[in-house]
């Protein structure tokens, strides 16, 4: 598989040391964008890079020295349309993740995964003994419109975290006092089957599409205000180099920044190790050959991981 050019030296980039480890995971991630590109622009797919990847962006014209993922958002229509077409369209050995190729997948978004690589988060052993896909992989987020109203976004998009919420514990068994009480009896009522109510979840979110002026993530993190936007700041699309790739991005990438971060052009004080907490990256092997590790060794991967 034809890989990504980006130097893979260990370098210093704003104070941060970029290990080659870190650069090794970077490139694999670049090469699956470059296949999500390939195929948008196959088929006239609008997408917006997004979080971090748009700070890093406009930042560091790349990836923010410390992160270890990217994103990427898509109206409902194109996102729809991208799932549509990509299990025919992906090269070999890649592979969307979403709730209808994945039993009990519940993320509220696609991943696009590395199936000859890993990527583990420390809660992912059972993830792993399930069988689920957990190679190297990039996050593509839908949009969907919300409520104008604030108090109105607020309560619509609290039932959608609720209903999140309930079936996360489901499946993954989290039934803890009171409050699992009640999940277990919302379930037995209105949810008993978890692959339908993932898709239901998926449906309510969509009730506002072309009915309103303002957007959010809500089928992957409903209720964050910071991902509210209005919907006019991603009506044009710029291109902004990131890495050695020129990638689409939102014209009013300030706004939409500044609603997120706040003072985004401000380093910050603290720099994390990584973005997302515990991680464990193999560039060379599939998560397919850590299915039989135990639990202690599992533990002890992210205790030799240094990214």
């Amino acid at each position: 598989m034809q890989m990504s050019a980006i130097d893979t030296s260990e370098e210093v980039i704003d104070g941060f040391t970029v290990t080659a480890k870190r650069k090794t995971v970077w490139r694999k991630e670049l090469a699956l964008v470059e296949e999500f590109v390939r195929i948008c622009d196959k088929y006239e797919l609008q997408y917006f890079i997004s979080g971090g990847t748009l700070l890093g962006a406009v930042r560091h014209k790349g990836f923010i020295p410390w992160d270890d993922d990217i994103d990427i958002m898509m109206s409902r229509n194109y996102y729809e349309t991208f799932i549509a077409v990509a299990q025919s369209e992906l090269k070999q050995g890649y592979n969307l993740q979403h709730y209808t190729t994945e039993k009990n997948y519940d993320c509220g978004h696609i991943q696009l995964r590395d199936d000859s690589t890993t990527a583990l988060l420390a809660a992912d052993y059972s993830n792993l003994k399930c069988n689920k896909n957990l190679g190297i992989f990039i996050d593509i987020f839908p949009f969907d419109n919300i409520p104008d109203d604030d108090r109105k976004a607020i309560s619509f998009t609290k039932k959608i975290k609720f209903k999140k919420r309930v079936i996360r514990s489901k499946i993954h068994g989290h039934y803890r006092g009171v409050k699992g009480f009640f999940k277990r009896l919302y379930f037995a009522i209105f949810a008993r089957d978890s692959e339908k109510a993932i898709a239901d979840v998926d449906k309510k979110s969509q009730k506002y599409n072309g009915k309103t002026h303002r957007i959010a993530l809500t089928t992957f993190m409903p209720g964050y205000t910071r991902n509210m936007w209005a919907e006019a700041w991603f009506s044009e699309i710029i291109k902004l180099p990131f890495e050695h790739l020129m990638l689409s991005a939102p014209k009013y990438f300030d706004e939409v920044l500044r609603t997120e971060y706040g003072d985004y052009m401000q380093m910050p004080k603290d720099i994390p190790h990584t973005m997302h907490g515990s991680c464990y990256f193999d560039t060379e092997n599939s998560y397919t050959d850590y299915v039989n590790i135990s639990k202690e060794r599992f533990d002890e991967l992210f205790e030799e991981m240094i990214l």
